[in-house]
């Protein structure tokens, strides 16, 4: 006969890594609500350290400042549960990179376009 408990189940992560980075459930946040927390780990400045397994990349639990504005000894110092007077939302970062991504992609369309026309000019002088 099995016994039964009054235990719920334990909370399954939400999959927010900037308030919950390990992956882990916290019971004291609600994950449902919209406006980001001002914490380091969804700041702009804040880069995330990952690890390799086989082939593969994982975010881990660390990461670090490098909002030059912030002294080295200050950032050294800080609690990176809590967001300092830089604080910035992540999606500035992710903007500023896809547009990064969009000029190397073109950048490599050109090159590749010139180097196809090397190899066709190469091609009929043979």
């Amino acid at each position: 006969m099995k016994e039964q408990t009054n235990e719920t189940e334990p909370k399954k992560p939400c999959g927010d890594t900037a308030r919950h980075p390990c992956g882990s459930a916290d019971s004291q946040t609600a994950c449902d609500d919209t406006a980001p927390q001002k914490i380091c780990g969804n700041c702009r400045y804040f880069l995330v350290h990952y690890i390799k397994l086989g082939t593969r990349f994982y975010k881990i639990c660390a990461g670090h400042c490098i909002c030059r504005k912030y002294s080295r000894s200050a950032r050294n110092k800080s609690d990176y549960a809590k967001a300092c007077a830089y604080w910035e939302p992540m999606e500035l970062q992710k903007q500023q990179r896809l547009q990064m991504i969009a000029q190397s992609l073109e950048q490599l369309e050109r090159h590749l376009s010139e180097m196809t026309q090397i190899l066709r000019s190469d091609l009929t002088d043979m």
